[in-house]
């Protein structure tokens, strides 16, 4: 019997993985987030839940895995994002048909984050809330305070 290990492959996100992590990520944060967005057009709000996504994966503290088939790596199936630095989850995803063979738990997550320490993640989805009730993580919005903390010196440099 093969294991996962031989069925596929992890790496780092490249540049052509871009269209489908920004299409899942939507997908799922258009789900999650109605009342963030709610009273906005659904083009407004794609075009910035995008913008949210593009500045996580331009921001230096964060990095993403991706997991593909070992025969044909250009195509994605898992992917995660995350700030090892504070041990914080922006978003993970992986295709309907391999969610039960483990691929964050075993694979990616190791990679990004320490599960001895406190687990922090972006986005209330359901499987969150689950983790949530029993303890093992705690929904946080470090993406927005980061971006606060980061216009905030901005702003006073440009005062002084």
């Amino acid at each position: 019997m093969q294991s996962l290990k031989d069925l596929v492959t992890v790496r780092e996100v490249e540049l052509n993985d871009l269209p489908f992590i920004l299409d899942s990520a939507i997908t799922c944060l258009s789900k999650y987030t109605e009342s963030f967005i709610k009273g906005y057009t659904p083009e407004y709000a794609r075009n910035y839940l995008e913008k949210i996504v593009l500045y996580i994966l331009n921001n230096s503290n964060y990095s993403c895995f991706v997991c593909t088939h070992k025969n044909d790596t250009d195509s994605v199936i898992s992917y995660c994002i995350a700030n090892p630095h504070t041990n914080h989850i922006f978003f993970s995803y992986t295709k309907y048909a391999y969610r039960k063979l483990g691929i964050q738990k075993l694979m990616l997550l190791p990679l990004l984050v320490d599960f001895n320490s406190k687990l922090t993640v972006q986005w209330p989805t359901k499987e969150m809330l689950k983790l949530q009730r029993i303890g093992k993580i705690y929904i946080e919005n470090k993406v927005f305070e980061e971006f606060l903390q980061w216009k905030s010196k901005e702003y006073i440099l440009e005062k002084w």
